[in-house]
């Protein structure tokens, strides 16, 4: 598994971060984020020590990875989705957008993917994959753009 380096992407509030009913990224990232990384990386949440990043996780280019690229390949989600026996991962943007060059190379993987972004309690969901998958994700109850 590849190591984060300097990234800390996970730790800022682009993915939520609610521990004993904290929330640990009120204030834009997490209360324990310091300059070198997590200040209690030995006592962190179980949250924190399971997570999985999808670009730590699979053989991407070193510039795909989220602090680098603009998005966090969330492979660990509550609301998994499973189609065609293959689990479609989550692209959280870091940003306001995800720039050509990475939807792309998404794109190029060959596999489907939901790209999700939040806006206060509104939820938008945009599905890449064949249209039987974007019919699934629609029955589900999501929107997209």
């Amino acid at each position: 598994m590849k190591d984060c380096g300097s990234c800390h992407e996970c730790c800022k509030d682009t993915l939520k971060t609610v521990v004993d009913g904290e929330d640990l990224c009120a204030s834009g990232q997490c209360k324990n984020l310091g300059k070198s990384g997590c200040s209690i990386y030995e006592s962190r949440p179980s949250m924190c020590s399971q997570y999985e990043c999808g670009w730590r996780l699979n053989d991407m280019p070193i510039w795909m990875r989220p602090d680098k690229s603009g998005v966090i390949v969330n492979v660990m989600t509550e609301d998994v989705i499973y189609f065609k026996d293959q689990m479609v991962p989550y692209v959280v943007p870091t940003g306001k957008t995800i720039s050509e060059r990475v939807l792309n190379y998404l794109v190029s993987l060959g596999r489907p993917f939901r790209f999700v972004q939040e806006k206060g309690d509104q939820v938008s969901i945009g599905v890449y994959g064949d249209e039987a998958l974007k019919i699934h994700v629609k029955e589900l109850g999501a929107t997209w753009h």
